[in-house]
């Protein structure tokens, strides 16, 4: 009964975190550039009940050993992120910029250090910067000095090329790069759709992915699948939490045994 009570103890942690993470994800179903994420869940201990004092019966037919196993329970894993690509919306707004491909953009944050993110919703602050709606600077890498940008001054091509407009001419003034890693959970999420690399993670410049002036990302959240999702891991905890009840239950009925 001990182990009944930690097996269903276990089996209702694992699908908090579950829950946890889709409830996670229809918050943001409208972030631009939102990754969901996912929990998977591995077995924990198992062990042979194939043992002296064990009254088992184990079926050697056929050369098939259908040895019994008893569970310790499960655990969530870490939690998955989708990669999969977003909507692209148009929304003709110069400062509005898309990723369509793998990879990220890099930012400055106002501690100095670097991050990664999808959205691309930025605006422009004081300085002439791009800038996320956390103050973020996106990485723009000018040829000859930083150049302040305005709504209407600058084009961005599909390979990251920033031009200035001038009266006759488009003149090259520098190139936003797009940054990608080896394997798909080599970043960290920590908060506001940022990422940073975990140890040992290799990040490099993509140019495999085109940048889209005038459009965001939108989040790949799949509302439907998520909803289902739910219902499933509620659906599971509660039947873990009857099973709880009956082991409690079990150990009630054999105290009061014992104080008769």
């Amino acid at each position: 009964m001990n182990r009944l009570m930690w097996t269903s103890r276990s089996a209702m942690n694992a699908q908090q975190q579950k829950l946890d993470a889709i409830s996670n994800n229809i918050a943001n179903m409208n972030t631009d550039g939102y990754k969901s994420e996912r929990v998977q869940f591995s077995d924990l201990v198992s062990e042979s009940m194939n043992r002296l004092g064990y009254p088992t019966n184990i079926n050697n037919n056929n050369g098939i050993n259908n040895e019994p196993q008893n569970s310790t329970g499960v655990r969530a894993t870490d939690w998955i992120r989708d990669n999969s690509q977003g909507d692209l919306t148009q929304t003709n707004e110069s400062t509005d910029l898309a990723l369509d491909g793998s990879g990220y953009f890099k930012v400055t944050r106002p501690d100095g250090t670097a991050a990664y993110e999808r959205s691309g919703d930025f605006n422009l602050d004081g300085n002439g910067r791009l800038v996320d709606k956390s103050g973020n600077i996106l990485e723009v890498n000018f040829t000859n000095g930083t150049v302040p940008l305005t709504r209407n001054n600058f084009i961005v091509s599909q390979d990251g090329t920033v031009s200035i407009k001038q009266p006759d001419r488009d003149v090259v003034a520098g190139k936003i790069n797009v940054y990608d890693t080896i394997g798909e959970d080599s970043l960290t999420s920590i908060g506001n759709n940022l990422y940073t690399p975990k140890n040992g993670a290799q990040i490099f410049v993509s140019n495999n992915t085109n940048i889209m002036q005038g459009y965001t990302e939108t989040s790949n959240v799949d509302i439907t699948k998520e909803m289902t999702d739910m219902i499933a891991a509620q659906r599971a905890f509660e039947l873990n939490t009857k099973s709880l009840t009956t082991a409690d239950e079990m150990w009630g009925m054999v105290n009061n045994l014992k104080s008769r």
